[in-house]
């Protein structure tokens, strides 16, 4: 049931988000094997009759399956085959022998030959239902439940398999009706409260989804599946701490997957309690997730953003050079994180050339603009940072910045009358009294400059 869906930066649910996506219903229990078993009887009356001898082979034939199930096959081979015509029951009987031996396709032959025979023969209705669905024929499958329902089928494994049936076509709301009369029926079965769950999911009544949830993992405490499906809908309502609480509980079970720890830590690194980020994250690189670029680097850069360079020191170090496979964004992210690492470090010559890295993939990747014209800055270099500032000013987001440090730049280098359109820019983004007093100093230097010059 763990697909993975996105939800914003670092979280991803561990839930299937699509219909009927959920794990298939298991048919092998003891109640629908004897329900098989008990069909071998011989038909009520509201069924195809059978005489007295036909009753009585029946039951001979029950008797043998569970002793000789080759011998009972041929038998009904040969009643079937003898040109006599015998009851419907025959048929549903040589069905259900296919059935039980995996032949889905045979046995659907035989239960539709019964219906032939008798149109109205529920078991055989049913039958032809669970050969189909095992054959993943939903459409046929649903025909036949439904089919046998009308016809007086009330039992929770019906019920179950149309609930799976309706919710693989997108029938939610068929769907729903029918687990909840499995549920009724059977209400020990987690098969029809986890198919009943996804339906909330499906239609955004997570707290009904979680409380089934809940309700599975007290009856199933030792199952971390449920503890991590129970997590997925207290992210859904906002409540990440108590998602983070269901995954610890989870890990303990059954330690988590890379991508379930990539969560936890996600989870952590956006409530900044950095310390556990920085835990789940790295057990998260040594199962594998550093082979998903994607996203250790978007963690990476969260974590630089934040100003959390040592965590990011431990995890870029388990992440290889780029590879030819990873696509120019990846491939700037990369380069970016290792240029912000190596400028904290002070390391201004490996920060240049990281920076520069990016701008050859992207141009104008505002990031590495800004962060590589405050290096040359730093450096005593502020021609290099002009230059780059005048491409930064296109950026959305970086032109008010862009054109400050600019205009400093300029007025630290007496160039005062080209800093004046800069600032009047700048003005028009960000009107203050500080800014506008500025641009008037820098009016009367120029108009001093113009009258002395």
């Amino acid at each position: 049931m763990k697909a993975i869906v996105s939800m914003g930066f670092g979280l991803f649910l561990l839930a299937p988000l699509s219909f009927g996506q959920g794990k298939k219903p298991d048919l092998n229990s003891e109640q629908f094997q004897r329900k098989l078993d008990e069909s071998y009887d011989a038909v009520s009356t509201r069924e195809p009759l059978a005489t007295d001898i036909e009753a009585a082979l029946l039951q001979r034939i029950r008797v043998m399956i569970s002793q000789n199930p080759l011998q009972a096959k041929n038998m009904l081979v040969d009643i079937l085959s003898g040109g006599t015509p015998v009851s419907a029951a025959f048929n549903h009987a040589m069905g259900n022998i296919y059935y039980t031996a995996g032949e889905y396709l045979n046995a659907e032959i035989e239960y539709n030959a019964a219906i032939e025979k008798h149109g109205s023969f529920q078991r055989a209705w049913n039958g032809l239902g669970m050969a189909r669905f095992r054959q993943d024929d939903y459409e046929g499958a649903l025909d036949a439940l439904t089919r046998s329902v009308k016809l007086g089928a009330n039992d929770a494994e019906t019920y179950g398999i149309l609930g799976f049936c309706h919710l693989r076509l997108g029938n939610l709301k068929s769907a729903e009706v029918a687990y909840d009369m499995a549920i009724l029926s059977d209400p020990d079965n987690s098969e029809w409260a986890e198919g009943l769950a996804e339906i909330y999911m499906e239609t955004d009544r997570y707290d009904e989804a979680r409380r089934v949830f809940e309700q599975l993992s007290r009856e199933f405490p030792d199952d971390a599946e449920y503890w991590l499906l129970q997590s997925n809908t207290w992210l859904l309502t906002d409540e990440p701490l108590k998602a983070a609480r269901c995954l610890e509980i989870a890990d303990r079970l059954e330690r988590l997957d890379a991508n379930a720890l990539f969560l936890l830590g996600s989870i952590y690194l956006q409530e900044e309690i950095f310390e556990q980020a920085e835990r789940a994250y790295l057990r998260s690189m040594n199962l594998g997730l550093a082979s998903n670029e994607t996203k250790s680097l978007d963690a990476l850069s969260y974590l630089t953003s934040r100003g959390q360079f040592e965590i990011a020191r431990k995890m870029i170090e388990a992440i290889p050079d780029p590879q030819d496979s990873w696509s120019r964004k990846s491939k700037a992210v990369y380069y970016l994180v290792k240029g912000d690492l190596a400028y904290e470090d002070s390391k201004l010559e490996i920060a240049e050339i990281a920076y520069r890295l990016v701008l050859e993939l992207e141009p104008f990747n505002s990031g590495a603009l800004h962060k590589l014209a405050q290096l040359y800055i730093d450096s005593d270099r502020p021609e290099d940072s002009i230059y780059l500032l005048e491409r930064l000013e296109t950026q959305d987001g970086y032109e008010f910045s862009a054109l400050m440090l600019r205009s400093q730049l300029l007025i630290e280098a007496e160039r005062f009358e080209e800093s004046l359109p800069l600032l009047k820019r700048a003005l028009r983004l960000q009107p203050s009294d500080a800014l506008s007093d500025l641009l008037d100093q820098i009016s009367h230097l120029v108009e001093a400059e113009r009258e002395i010059g």
